[in-house]
């Protein structure tokens, strides 16, 4: 189950998005935090699909049939390579995400829209509860829900954890085999 040059690439250049989505303005935290999303679905879509098919190339390209985020939300969501809360938590962040990209006024996460979609987001609250099954003694203090007090803080940890669970699952994704049952049954017809 060897993974692709490409997921290893994505993964190593993990910490410099983190970087953008500490550092940069809310506008580039958004987009660039999205954008890094949108590449990890491409490469676990791409890890599950047959290896080294022009095919693939073409659908995953921007103007090909998997072109949009959504689609591979979609799709990645139906292969059952990402799970339900997830999947909720990237369209509510493809929200975002046309929000900041579509406004023609300035936007930002202290902005009332943008808040009640950060509010909505589930992953962390999975995580905190998840920590909490595992061990009940674990403080409040360490859950995410009570260290994250800002709207950005709490977006850039979503897109942090779901694009780590994602490199992850693409590095144990497995290629499926072509089918070349046609053509076996067709050679063996002819000979």
């Amino acid at each position: 189950m060897a993974s692709s040059k490409r997921v290893t690439e994505l993964s190593k250049q993990q910490q410099s998005i983190l970087d953008v989505l500490n550092t940069e303005t809310e506008l580039a935290c958004v987009l660039i935090g999205t954008s890094y999303i949108d590449q990890c679905l491409s490469e676990i879509l791409r890890e599950y699909f047959i290896a080294k098919s022009k095919t693939v190339n073409k659908i995953l390209d921007s103007r090909g049939l998997l072109g949009t985020i959504s689609a591979k939300i979609d799709l990645a969501y139906s292969l059952g390579l990402i799970s339900k809360p997830v999947k909720c938590d990237l369209d509510i962040i493809i929200e975002i995400r046309n929000s900041f990209a579509h406004s023609h006024e300035k936007i930002h996460f202290e902005s009332r829209k943008i808040k009640e979609l950060i509010d909505k987001l589930e992953y962390l609250k999975i995580q905190d509860e998840e920590q909490t099954l595992k061990n009940s003694e674990s403080p409040k203090e360490l859950n995410y829900t009570y260290i994250l007090k800002t709207p950005r803080d709490r977006f850039k940890t979503t897109i942090a954890l779901i694009s780590s669970k994602l490199v992850l699952a693409a590095f144990g994704t497995k290629h499926r085999e072509e089918c070349i049952a046609y053509v076996q049954n067709y050679s063996k017809k002819n000979n």
